[in-house]
């Protein structure tokens, strides 16, 4: 029964992906700061394969990877704000090294967005005016992190009743059951 949810979830990941302005474009990051307080940002999810591994891009020199570095369990949250459905995805995150990989999303990436991981100094770096960016024209610091899913919860908001199904993965199979949300 859990089946139909499991699928739901699918096909919304996949929208988040192709249809343009679909919330699931977006997530939350949550990691585990140097600090061990929890920390978290926006990410812009850019692919989400069949094994529900998530995949995004970033700076190398972000306070995520070197949180990623140190703990690699981390959390993705989604909500999607008109259907009322709010997932949340556990898993161990992966920091890509292989250059032939990061090579091929670089081509594929839009000029305009080369800037976003060419900056001279690091981000969060302290500046007196965002016009002193200055951007190396040879060099980038991008990065992929993929995250890669061992579970989640899947909550459907509703007037009625709300809904909440657990999907642990076992194995290479996902296991479904329903939570009292």
């Amino acid at each position: 029964m859990t089946k139909l949810h499991f699928d739901d979830l699918r096909d919304q990941f996949h929208q988040g992906l192709h249809i343009n302005g679909h919330p699931f474009r977006f997530a939350t990051l949550g990691t585990t700061g140097l600090d061990n307080e929890p920390q978290l940002r926006m990410v812009v999810i850019r692919e989400v394969t069949e094994n529900f591994i998530f995949r995004f891009y970033t700076d190398a020199r972000t306070e995520k990877i070197k949180q990623l570095k140190k703990n690699n369990q981390t959390s993705l949250l989604f909500y999607h704000q008109t259907a009322f459905i709010q997932v949340k995805v556990s898993g161990r995150a992966t920091i890509v090294t292989d250059k032939t990989t990061l090579q091929n999303h670089w081509k594929n990436l839009p000029l305009h967005a080369h800037k976003d991981y060419s900056t001279t100094a690091a981000p969060g770096s302290s500046i007196e005016n965002p016009e002193e960016i200055t951007f190396l024209q040879d060099q980038n610091h991008f990065s992929i992190v993929e995250i890669t899913a061992t579970r989640m919860e899947y909550l459907k908001l509703n007037t009625t009743q709300h809904l909440k199904v657990q999907f642990l993965k076992t194995d290479s199979e996902w296991y479904g059951e329903f939570l009292v949300p």
